[in-house]
């Protein structure tokens, strides 16, 4: 009589667990908020290029990339810290890709560029997604897209990224 009044509550105990353990691989991402800094005519912000998610371990991993806007020089610059370890030291920043953005939204002669920059967030969770660079020149009033991701491996293990315009726009 005894086994038979634990067996319920054996069985709830069990079906919780697996309920629980089913929900756990369905989690909602969190919130992230992006880091960026500006100082003079320098912007500074960082951004997701990758998530991964490691089916065996159940883990996102992701990989971010550093993005540099030169005001001055109407450069936007982005490299992919990756730490890598020899006898000569350690080394986290590798090549960085460069964009021209006066070639890329040919402001009017004559006018001076401004140009303002955030990092936006598509589908970051355990399934996947990037983060894009938005950068908005307001005296032709353009909006650009850009996705920075790993070049192809190059002799001596090196790999560069590539940095692509993926959309301008006019803004409404």
């Amino acid at each position: 009589m005894a086994i038979r009044s634990v067996v319920p509550s054996v069985a709830c105990l069990m079906a919780g667990l697996a309920l629980g353990w089913v929900a756990s691989s369905y989690s909602t991402p969190r919130v992230r908020a992006g880091q960026a800094d500006r100082s003079g005519e320098s912007v500074v912000a960082t951004g997701t290029v990758s998530v991964e998610f490691d089916r065996l371990s159940r883990q996102a991993s992701q990989t971010d990339a550093l993005y540099y806007l030169d005001y001055a020089g109407g450069r936007l610059m982005a490299t992919i810290p990756t730490l890598r370890q020899s006898t000569a030291g350690t080394q986290v920043l590798g090549d960085f890709a460069v964009r021209d953005l006066v070639a890329d939204f040919q402001p009017p002669r004559g006018t001076t560029p401004r140009f303002l920059m955030t990092v936006g967030q598509l589908g970051l969770g355990p399934g996947g997604g990037w983060a894009p660079l938005f950068v908005i020149e307001t005296t032709t009033g353009q909006v650009a897209t850009y996705r920075v991701t790993q070049g192809p491996v190059r002799a001596g293990g090196v790999q560069p990224p590539v940095f692509e315009l993926l959309e301008l726009k006019k803004l409404p």
